[in-house]
């Protein structure tokens, strides 16, 4: 009775882990900036998410502010390189059209530094493939 008992518990667990593992396995590309839109926090299990695992076919679980929704992944890196900054000084203020990553970017733009911001230009020497 005892091994059963224990064969039992011991196959719960391996199950429950196998469970969180893939729980907290991250799918692939990056996540998208948050849309910027607030809103009461409140978490809908129909609307929101804890994990990519809990997201349809190649979605990702992304923050939007207040909670994490499921959205479409980012590249990481666009291909091409960044063309050189057209000025070595300037008035540091955030652009409008500024970023993080290549991921903010269109898909023929890189984020590339421009003095003391980052801003979405047209990369040069794209590898077409």
């Amino acid at each position: 009775m005892k091994t059963a008992l224990f064969l039992c518990c011991a196959l719960f667990a391996a199950c429950s882990a196998s469970r969180m593992m893939r729980a907290m396995t991250n799918k692939p590309g990056a996540c998208p900036k948050p849309s910027g839109m607030a809103g009461i926090c409140v978490f809908d299990p129909n609307v929101n998410c804890l994990y990519d695992s809990e997201c349809d076919g190649d979605k990702k679980c992304c923050s939007e502010g207040c909670g994490k929704v499921c959205k479409d992944p980012v590249q990481l890196a666009h291909a091409g390189e960044c063309p050189a900054p057209t000025s070595e000084i300037g008035i540091c203020v955030l652009l409008p059209n500024s970023c993080s990553t290549d991921g903010d970017c269109a898909s023929t733009e890189k984020c590339c530094s421009e003095g003391c911001n980052r801003i979405c230009k047209k990369a040069v020497n794209p590898v077409v493939g």
